[in-house]
């Protein structure tokens, strides 16, 4: 079964990209990592800055929006190797994000020409990825859900959103009101990914915001420069980790749907990490 796996942060930057780059690079069986970050893709200037884009991506793709609609073919024509080397070539893909944040607005707005909007458009066409009769899933790193022209439409047609967050109250009570959108009805379901120590324990936070925790990733500074600046790490925590995700990713694609239940009320764990007895 194919999966397109929206991956967001409510707040900050707790490592969105790095956490969907590291998913994607651990991943078992083909797949296309697509940066919709309104705000700009990472990847260009740091984990390809070795390699010649030629433009490729949403960049190109927004000129293109305003003559016809996105192809599968259109689409296919953008897309970089994340692992050309033996046998992984063309087995992991990348979609390379906006250079220029300026043009996020083509993409969160309906097209002149009558067409729906670009985000619409996306997270219609990369499903329909294709290499001959090998599908692809699909990682999407769709930033923060605060910012202007979000993808929005890639996480409402998403599989399954993977939240991402540090386990600390700042970022817990960030994605305790974002996941009051999230978990309405008929939206898909949602699990997070924590990264790093914090003072919720990883069972705890599930709890308390009433969603699943599919990975604990650690804070990996080493492995996350690596990958930030182009080199990657081949036995770091980070990937280890990652490795190990895609079982839980699956089985909650898989479930019927998580219940939607309001987030807990995170007032009351204010209060003790306030006065110093959270463990």
């Amino acid at each position: 079964m194919m999966a397109l796996i929206a991956v967001c942060s409510a707040k900050g930057s707790p490592g969105v990209t790095t956490t969907a780059l590291a998913l994607a690079l651990r991943w078992p069986r083909r797949v296309l990592l697509a940066e919709c970050d309104p705000a700009g893709g990472d990847l260009a200037a740091g984990f390809l800055r070795e390699v010649a884009l030629d433009g490729r991506g949403l960049d190109r793709l927004t000129s293109t929006l305003a003559r016809r609609p996105l192809t599968t073919n259109t689409l296919w024509n953008e897309l970089v190797d994340l692992a050309p080397d033996g046998d992984s070539a063309r087995t992991k893909l990348l979609l390379p994000g906006l250079a220029d944040p300026a043009q996020a607005a083509t993409w969160g707005e309906p097209q002149r020409t009558g067409q729906a909007a670009g985000w619409d458009q996306l997270a219609a066409q990369l499903p329909m990825i294709r290499d001959g009769a090998e599908e692809y899933d699909v990682i999407a790193d769709c930033g923060r859900l605060a910012a202007a022209h979000p993808a929005t439409p890639l996480i409402t047609k998403a599989d399954l959103v993977l939240l991402v967050l540090r386990p600390t109250l700042i970022s817990a009570r960030a994605a305790s009101a974002a996941l009051q959108h999230l978990l309405q009805p008929g939206r898909p379901p949602v699990a997070l990914v924590t990264i790093g120590d914090g003072s919720y324990r990883t069972k705890e936070l599930a709890l308390e915001l009433r969603t699943p925790v599919a990975a604990a990733l650690p804070d990996d500074t080493r492995s996350a420069d690596a990958l930030s600046q182009g080199s990657t790490p081949r036995h770091g925590r980070l990937l280890r980790a990652a490795g190990r995700v895609e079982p839980a990713i699956r089985r909650i694609c898989e479930e019927d749907g998580l219940p939607a239940a309001s987030p807990a009320v995170l007032g009351r764990r204010r209060v003790a990490e306030e006065a110093g007895v959270v463990h």
